[in-house]
């Protein structure tokens, strides 16, 4: 039970507004022209969390469905993908991690266990 469990999200590309600018940013503020296509997932990173608990803050905590893509453990990228991954450092406080911590902690979910967790943000470009 206190195996790591990972899950990428990404915005449907309808509603991917900030891979967008990213991709707008790259192409005319720093002059890179080959970039096609641009996606900007969230990576979340828990353990101590029973099977049960993980897949129902799949679809509650980490993801919305009517506007998320949800992948777990891996995502698709091609080889000639490029990507990076930007995540907060020991003690800085993160907005976006804040809440999924505390509402998947809550003991109606998962009976009191503490539940560790860790998110960054990963950006690929094509």
């Amino acid at each position: 039970m206190s195996n790591v469990k990972r899950v990428f999200v990404e915005k449907k590309p309808e509603f991917a507004v900030a891979a967008k600018e990213l991709g707008h940013e790259i192409r005319h503020y720093l002059g890179i022209t080959d970039v096609t296509g641009v996606r900007v997932l969230i990576r979340y990173d828990v353990e101590n969390i029973s099977d049960e608990t993980f897949e129902k803050a799949c679809q509650v905590v980490f993801a919305e469905p009517p506007v998320d893509i949800l992948y777990k453990e891996t995502f698709n990228m091609s080889d000639a993908d490029h990507s990076f991954s930007v995540e907060y450092l020991p003690g800085q406080f993160d907005q976006r991690a804040d809440p999924y911590g505390n509402y998947v902690c809550d003991r109606r979910y998962d009976f009191g266990r503490r539940i560790c967790g860790d998110k960054e943000s990963l950006y690929q470009s094509g």
